[in-house]
């Protein structure tokens, strides 16, 4: 017998949240969550994430990727008095020979005790960082990874904190910056490195909005035994066929969902919307 829920959106809707950021996400988070769960979203000035760590690492990290959102979010609540935070948070770690950008976006409800996250991977990325001995040299590196657009962080070195300039935007304030370090005494180098907060990174930008709409995708997966929106991802199961010899595969079959409520799970076929192994990919065709 089928059951009959409230619509995902009747939780929410009217409901005023807050994002915890001071770098401009609520620049694409907000327009998507406001339209999809009918959100009214609040970022308050007083909040400062960079508590919890930077991409500089004059602040380190306090927690995992998603210890770290969760408790952005649960700041913003607190500062707030709202029952509703959101928060993001991004990590950058290689992949192959390039980088990934690992953004998540995290909505806790603290009235119904749900939890809620999305992600995104890109191997679009500008993250890079060299040493330059002329402002010459600076500028090049610049045009590499998309200044202006995308700002920079120059220092004396990977590891000062002491000569850094963060946010740099425009190429007048960028030499007056490398000349400054370059004539130290006893030094002839500076380090420079992209700008990884979102609000001078667009590429990063990007991920977020991806992260974004993931969330939303993953509220409207509810539980069909108690209704519960959100079930959360517990592993993927291989077991997909080749097409070519027809035997199972390491490939992924269905991903199993737990309700964070009931624990009830359910398991959904072909997620990746394919439903055979191409022999290319079979550990028996092709070992």
């Amino acid at each position: 017998m089928n059951k009959s829920f409230p619509s995902i959106k009747s939780y929410f809707k009217n409901r005023t949240a807050v994002i915890a950021n001071k770098h401009g996400k609520e620049r694409v988070i907000a327009p998507i969550l406001e339209k999809a769960l009918g959100l009214k979203i609040i970022v308050p000035e007083e909040i400062d994430t960079d508590q919890f760590g930077t991409f500089t690492l004059d602040i380190p990290r306090k927690g995992s990727q998603l210890e770290v959102a969760r408790n952005k979010a649960l700041e913003g609540i607190r500062l707030t008095g709202l029952d509703i935070g959101i928060a993001s948070e991004g990590t950058f770690s290689p992949y192959g020979l390039t980088n990934a950008d690992t953004e998540i976006v995290l909505l806790y409800d603290l009235k119904n005790n749900w939890e809620f996250v999305g992600g995104s991977k890109s191997l679009l990325t500008n993250i890079a960082e060299t040493y330059v001995n002329t402002v010459n040299e600076a500028l090049l590196f610049a045009k590499q990874v998309g200044f202006p657009k995308h700002g920079l962080v120059v220092r004396k070195n990977k590891n000062d904190t002491k000569y850094m300039k963060k946010g740099i935007t425009n190429k007048a304030e960028l030499k007056e910056t490398v000349g400054k370090i370059l004539q130290l005494p006893f030094n002839n180098k500076a380090f420079l490195e992209t700008d990884m907060r979102a609000h001078l990174n667009p590429t990063r930008m990007d991920v977020i909005q991806a992260a974004t709409l993931d969330l939303v995708q993953t509220i409207k997966r509810r539980c069909m035994e108690c209704g519960t929106p959100g079930m959360q991802y517990i592993r993927s199961n291989p077991g997909l066929v080749c097409s070519s010899c027809g035997l199972k595969t390491d490939n992924t079959l269905s991903i199993t969902y737990e309700c964070q409520s009931c624990q009830a799970t359910k398991d959904e076929l072909y997620p990746y919307g394919i439903k055979v192994c191409d022999p290319a990919n079979c550990q028996w065709c092709n070992p």
